[in-house]
């Protein structure tokens, strides 16, 4: 049986809920981004076409190898995206296969990425419950000491700097 259904004793019914609805964020959040990306891949290849017959580029010849060509080859940035357009073969089935599933791979990513991040907040508590050390950072140890002794030297950056160096002299 699965980790997930058997989460630690640490867990509150509300985390456990909070860590589903993260991962089911991710989850359709990637599945959100593959259908776009598949979709825009097939249609970005699909324009290529009407671009190709505006940029008057020849088809059915073979352009210049953008890795090889130099730029007198090319002719500057109308001929790169007439080289470009030719490159990628508008109506080759194989580069419109290619383009649509390297579209939705991407946004698959970076869907499923965003979604994680945007949700994260959520996962806080799940990760400082069951922990045994004190999760702070220099900064907010440091910032505790001097709310409790009293000390105002945290007002300004020079003063936590001081701080600082004092701190790693002991």
């Amino acid at each position: 049986m699965s980790r997930a259904f058997t989460p630690p004793d640490t867990m509150t019914a509300a985390d456990i809920k909070n860590v589903a609805d993260v991962r089911r964020a991710v989850w359709t959040g990637g599945f959100k981004g593959l259908a776009s990306g598949l979709l825009f891949g097939f249609c970005f290849h699909s324009s290529l076409v009407p671009l190709a017959k505006v940029l008057k580029v020849d088809l059915t010849v073979k352009g210049p190898d953008l890795m090889t060509a130099s730029s007198k080859e090319i002719g500057g940035v109308k001929g790169f995206g007439k080289a470009l357009v030719a490159s990628a073969r508008p109506r080759s089935l194989n580069h419109r296969f290619l383009f649509t599933f390297f579209f939705g791979a991407m946004w698959s990513f970076v869907g499923a990425s965003t979604a994680g991040k945007n949700s994260k907040h959520l996962m806080q508590d799940v990760y400082l419950r069951g922990s045994d050390q004190e999760m702070m950072t220099e900064y907010q140890k440091l910032n505790d000491q001097t709310r409790s002794t009293g000390r105002q030297e945290l007002q300004n950056i020079t003063g936590y700097q001081n701080l600082v160096k004092e701190s790693r002299r002991n």
